[in-house]
């Protein structure tokens, strides 16, 4: 029953298609520089994955179309996940509101969104996006 009524009002069944647009187009290339490229992707009635990959850091954004939400957790290869959160500066994290989204988000919300995350990310942790000794030293400590 959960799944209809979801299928009904996020229209799940274009929700991988949308997801993985909004990911390409939002998240990906204002991290053009660091070559992240969408490494896979899967959807259930209730959400979509899509990860993304530049060989070192793996990023993987999940949305739960039921709770109307977007999460999205980097780490390197091998590694603990860790929230975006963590990441960017808290008053940058707050202003990107992955939460609450609207009911049927199109693809123009989250790709506005996840483009707002991209650029906070490339300004602020380029060293764990190149993958860098530095940037994998980062990441593990903000996974404790």
């Amino acid at each position: 029953m959960a799944a209809a009524v979801a299928a009904m009002m996020w229209g799940v069944a274009d929700a991988p298609e949308r997801l993985t647009q909004a990911v390409e187009r939002g998240l990906l290339q204002p991290l053009g520089a660091f070559d992240f490229r969408v490494a896979g992707s899967s959807s259930s009635n209730r959400g979509s994955t899509v990860d993304c990959t530049n060989g070192e850091v793996l990023i993987h954004v999940v949305a739960d179309w039921l709770e109307g939400e977007v999460t999205v957790t980097l780490r390197s290869l091998g590694g603990a996940e860790v929230s975006y959160e963590a990441i960017v500066h808290r008053e940058d994290a707050k202003a990107l509101s992955l939460t609450r989204l609207p009911r049927s988000p199109s693809t123009g919300v989250l790709v506005s969104k996840l483009r707002r995350l991209g650029e906070a990310l490339a300004a602020q942790a380029p060293d764990i996006l190149s993958g860098s000794d530095e940037g994998h030293r980062r990441l593990a400590g903000l996974a404790r």
